[in-house]
């Protein structure tokens, strides 16, 4: 479902959850960035271009790629992320090395056949 409206405090919580996401013994894109505050700053950007650009929808399960008969498709920067999207059907297309930061997931899932 394509997300058109999305409070500050909303955008603020998605960029904290994306700084203060323990990534145990993983590399990922957080450490591109110079601090956690940093990361969580570029992700709260990126969320509000998404949303002005008509770019932002929820991967929700409620089938919107399936109503719409499109591929829901994504990418993730860890494999701990990339193992809950799976659970939730998503199925791994490959894996790009994000130079000394680790890898990215990219996922998709394909609407269900009518």
């Amino acid at each position: 479902m394509k997300v058109t409206t999305l409070d500050e405090a909303s955008i603020r919580d998605i960029g904290q959850a994306f700084g203060c996401y323990d990534y145990g013994e993983e590399h990922g894109l957080i450490d591109a960035f110079p601090s956690r505050d940093a990361a969580a700053a570029f992700i709260c950007g990126y969320v509000r271009m998404a949303l002005q650009g008509g770019m932002l929808h929820t991967t929700s399960p409620r089938g919107e790629g399936d109503r719409l008969g499109i591929p829901v498709i994504l990418e993730t920067d860890a494999r701990s992320k990339c193992d809950k999207y799976l659970h939730l059907g998503m199925k791994l297309a490959g894996t790009r090395r994000f130079g000394t930061h680790g890898l990215l997931y990219d996922l998709i899932r394909y609407p269900a056949a009518t």
